[in-house]
């Protein structure tokens, strides 16, 4: 987006973070019919961690790939993803991805997403590579979010969340090439990960 445009009006989805996780969400909510814009810091695309990655995304249907392999249920592959981390994992947020990942992968490949014919399998799971690596997964996440006009603001470095009287989160106050910047927004994602 060019940088003299900043939005002013309200959004009702704010995402911070154009990696894959901030346009993925970005392009769910936009595609439920919100209003959306994503504040990244990096000044383009190929600066993000997404766009240093291997451009990897696990998934659940190993039994599909590796008909042998038994399939972990989601509290067993929590249960496997605390040994292998020695406890430093969040046992709810694993389950909550292996309920989830085989319909978000679908859902991402029916929006167009271009992946390898190239497997891997790891933790009760498999991956499937973008064509492109990291950049390669990146480039196409910003090629679908400016296929549904979902604007997205590069050297906008979110600063702090807004909040109203109640203490609901209500925007974000960014810094951008005209200083700092509220905007706000019925609820805001942050998918920040640098």
């Amino acid at each position: 987006m060019d940088r003299e445009a900043i939005p002013r009006e309200n959004h009702e989805v704010i995402v911070v973070g154009a990696g894959v996780a901030g346009l993925t969400a970005a392009l769910a909510a936009t595609k439920d019919g919100a209003k959306t814009l994503v504040l990244e810091k990096a000044p383009d695309i190929s600066d993000t961690n997404t766009s240093r990655s291997g451009g990897a995304i696990a998934f659940a249907k190993e039994k599909e790939l590796h008909p042998d392999a038994k399939r972990l249920s989601p509290q067993e592959l929590a249960e496997r993803a605390n040994q292998l981390s020695l406890g430093h994992c969040l046992p709810e947020l694993v389950k909550t991805w292996r309920e989830n990942i085989d319909d978000t992968l679908q859902w991402l490949l029916d929006s167009g997403l271009r992946v390898s014919t190239e497997t891997g399998f790891d933790l009760g799971g498999s991956s499937v590579r973008t064509l492109g690596g990291g950049a390669g997964l990146n480039k196409q996440l910003l090629a679908m979010a400016q296929k549904e006009d979902i604007n997205i603001l590069f050297r906008t470095r979110a600063e702090k969340l807004l909040r109203d009287n109640k203490g609901k989160v209500v925007g974000v106050r960014a810094s951008t090439s005209e200083g700092l910047t509220d905007f706000m927004a019925a609820g805001v994602v942050l998918a920040t990960a640098g």
